[in-house]
């Protein structure tokens, strides 16, 4: 990067706490500094806004989208029984929980937790924030909202958020950070149980144990649920089906892609009256140039004449 007359060197370093993305750094001579954040513009900060927001809330909404449908099936398929009498069995492999700990932490803290119940366990993703050796905040990264204050023994297992099972040992720092979440890649790790794929007949698509169907007419109907809000999974409180909640994540994509393009022609446009206005003043035009060119022949050939002229006026006074 050159800066009047200082040249700098750019560099790329690992992000532990960003999937392991580049993060851009700038050599000053004596330090080396992230500027990442404080790239404002220009195609870089595209890629950068496009790879750390724009492609990152598509795919969290999908995997909120995959991990409700696992719930909410499994939810209506215990309640049933399958042809040889089986029930309260998961028809989708239940969701794990996924725990990150920050690469910058200064505590020893280590943070465990499993889903201890899969039917109710929120599938949106969390922040716990510590604020002492034995208390902590809890965000929703989801909603962007606070979900309360906790309190804490070393190796001790509580529940948070309706079926969080966990476990803290170590020893916390002030401002140490974990986040988790049932929900991190469920588009494209879901499956069916293996329970369910060893055994056909434990489908539970009866209501009863008489094989009536009444169950499979439920789960089928689970497409016109009102299961979602505006933001995530909302299970009998919601406003918005799973076919609604998808197109409205697509229609998202469609609208911003058609936003990005119509700003790309209009800064395409002012580009083009920039380089207009700058080559109008310090520019060089050929047809003008040319037209200069014969003006000032013309003028040379005018000025040749006058003087012949007045040399040959020279010489017939000189004659008389």
């Amino acid at each position: 990067m050159v800066l009047k007359d200082q040249v700098f060197d750019l560099s790329t370093s690992i992000n532990a706490n960003n999937e392991s993305f580049n993060d851009v750094y700038i050599d000053s001579g004596s330090t080396t500094k992230n500027i990442t954040s404080t790239i404002k513009g220009g195609e870089l900060r595209g890629y950068l806004d496009m790879r750390d927001t724009k492609v990152e809330s598509v795919l969290d909404k999908m995997n909120i989208l995959s991990g409700s449908f696992i719930q909410e099936f499994n939810s209506i398929h215990r309640e049933g029984f399958g042809i040889d009498g089986s029930s309260g069995l998961d028809f989708f492999t239940p969701l794990d929980v996924t725990v990150d700990h920050y690469a910058d932490n200064t505590g020893t803290a280590v943070v465990s937790m499993t889903n201890a119940s899969p039917t109710t366990v929120s599938v949106d993703e969390f922040e716990i924030v510590f604020t002492s050796a034995s208390s902590f905040n809890l965000n929703n990264l989801t909603t962007n909202a606070s979900s309360g204050t906790f309190t804490f023994a070393s190796a001790t297992t509580f529940n948070i958020k309706d079926g969080f099972a966990v476990a803290i040992s170590g020893t916390a720092a002030s401002g140490d950070k974990v986040t988790f979440s049932v929900s991190e890649d469920a588009a494209s790790l879901m499956s069916v149980s293996s329970t369910i794929t060893a055994d056909g007949q434990k489908i539970a698509a009866g209501a009863t144990t008489n094989g009536d169907g009444g169950n499979a007419l439920l789960m089928a109907d689970l497409q016109n649920g009102l299961v979602f809000n505006s933001v995530t999974w909302s299970s009998e409180s919601g406003s918005f089906t799973f076919d609604e909640y998808y197109n409205a994540v697509v229609s998202t994509i469609g609208i911003e892609s058609f936003s990005a393009q119509a700003i790309l022609r209009q800064q395409e446009g002012v580009m083009l009256q920039l380089n207009s206005r700058r080559e109008s003043i310090s520019g060089v035009s050929i047809d003008e140039e040319m037209i200069k060119m014969i003006k000032f022949q013309q003028a040379y050939n005018a000025s040749a004449r006058m003087i012949s002229i007045v040399d040959e006026m020279l010489d017939t006074l000189n004659r008389m």
